[in-house]
């Protein structure tokens, strides 16, 4: 399917099995993992850093707790203590603080694409460009 192109009806449902484990989430990508550690993670299923790009784009319809991506706005230690994540855009990060207060509630949850959150897109990769990424795993890519 193309971006704003033609569509088409496809089954949904899982077919992969009968068995969930919590022990099959421990390969899940997780946001804080290294650019290195997502390839890593998907070479382990047979995809590429193509694949990798292609789908975290198509998350962009989720939706993230702030306690996921706050310290990037009010303790990036990477930089210092009490540093904001230089990757951000200084025109977004007062759009991200009013979304996610740094006292308030962590399990608040916020789109990750900010700009059209109920569309599939391209814009989250725009966002991504303009240092307007809510993960910080999402921006490095």
């Amino acid at each position: 399917m193309q971006v704003n192109g033609s569509s088409c009806v496809v089954p949904t449902g899982r077919r992969d099995g009968r068995v969930s484990l919590v022990s099959d989430a421990d390969s899940l990508p997780a946001f804080t993992d290294s650019i290195d550690m997502l390839k890593q993670k998907f070479s382990a299923l047979g995809l590429n850093a193509h694949d990798l790009v292609v789908l975290a784009g198509g998350h962009t319809i989720g939706t993230s707790a702030c306690q996921s991506f706050q310290y990037r706005m009010y303790n990036f230690t990477k930089v210092r203590n009490g540093a904001v994540d230089p990757s951000i855009s200084p025109a977004f990060l007062p759009q991200l603080r009013a979304l996610c207060p740094q006292n308030g509630d962590g399990s608040k949850r916020v789109a990750l694409d900010t700009h059209s959150p109920n569309r599939f897109d391209t814009s989250y990769f725009r966002n991504m460009r303009i240092g307007q990424g809510i993960l910080e795993s999402d921006h490095m890519l």
